[in-house]
């Protein structure tokens, strides 16, 4: 069976086009969980509408806002009877045979531990964007764990959207790294921690709908300092487990500085820093950073 997990915060204009399209499934045997993060908009009358359909296993409600969605995800692990786990996000929709296909995957190999789909970028309103840019030119497959991070996910997170995963609750539950603690990068580090445990399939075919729009919790973090954060935690991640090398990590030191230096240039009031932090002195520091790491690799 699989738990079909519904974290959501403020999304009553879409929780009913993301019910409608659970609801729409082929693969019939699953069991719904709706977390609602302490809304302020509708969300909870939604769901509630829902609470007598036999697939409904559970609707729970945060009294406060938990802060983190990936506490909420993990919520619904502990709260899931499934062998599997599917978080489909409040905002998200999918084509009626992602499950099927899913499920079909696993069923084939039984060391796959990790399944998704190639996700296809939606705006508020529902019209498509093209396919997300981190799986353009991407084709199926089937790999290794430690291979598919090493080969995918070192520079982008190529599960771009939780919704279009599917993935057993065992392995994810043993997942230790700090991942629930993290407010917007905390399913890149649980999609690496889960890899580790066995094999990770791609599917090409575009049956998922990531709806990224102003109110969209991965575009608020893109553009946040807490992002920044979370990035060099990542990267030092990566590079205390051999995925990326000591050169890589100092370049994304470089790239997290001009970023923190961006996002103080923008803050009220501080028209003295922007003036300071313009685009000649940030390439003048490159070039200062360049030479000082060709030094350190005994290349100058």
């Amino acid at each position: 069976m699989v738990s079909i997990i519904v974290p959501n915060y403020n999304h009553a204009a879409f929780l009913s086009e993301r019910m409608n399209s659970i609801l729409s499934q082929r693969y019939v045997d699953y069991e719904i969980i709706l977390l609602d993060d302490c809304s302020s908009d509708a969300s909870l009358s939604v769901m509630e509408s829902y609470k007598d359909d036999p697939h409904v296993k559970a609707i729970v409600a945060n009294e406060q806002n938990s802060g983190s969605p990936y506490l909420q995800w993990k919520k619904g692990m502990e709260l899931a009877s499934g062998e599997f786990i599917w978080i489909a996000e409040s905002d998200d929709s999918c084509t009626p045979d992602l499950l099927e296909t899913a499920m079909q995957a696993f069923t084939a190999c039984k060391e796959t531990v990790l399944w998704f789909c190639a996700s296809r970028r939606t705006n508020a309103k529902g019209r498509s964007t093209g396919l997300h840019p981190n799986q353009k030119g991407e084709v199926a497959f089937r790999m290794n764990g430690r291979k598919f991070v090493q080969a995918k996910m070192r520079n982008k997170n190529m599960v771009v959207n939780a919704s279009s995963a599917v993935f057993r609750r065992k392995e994810a539950l043993q997942v230790q790294n700090g991942w629930e603690q993290m407010s917007g990068y905390g399913d890149y580090m649980f999609w690496i921690g889960l890899a580790s445990f066995g094999k990770v399939e791609y599917c090409a075919q575009e049956m998922n709908f990531f709806r990224f729009h102003g109110s969209n919790r991965t575009a608020k973090m893109l553009a946040s300092a807490k992002g920044i954060n979370e990035t060099t935690i990542t990267d030092r991640f990566l590079f205390a487990n051999g995925i990326i090398s000591s050169r890589e990590l100092f370049w994304r030191d470089v790239n997290s500085l001009y970023r923190i230096k961006y996002k103080m240039s923008r803050l009220p009031g501080t028209e003295e820093a922007e003036a300071r932090i313009n685009p000649g002195h940030m390439m003048k520091l490159a070039v200062k950073l360049k030479r000082l790491w060709r030094r350190a690799s005994g290349k100058d």
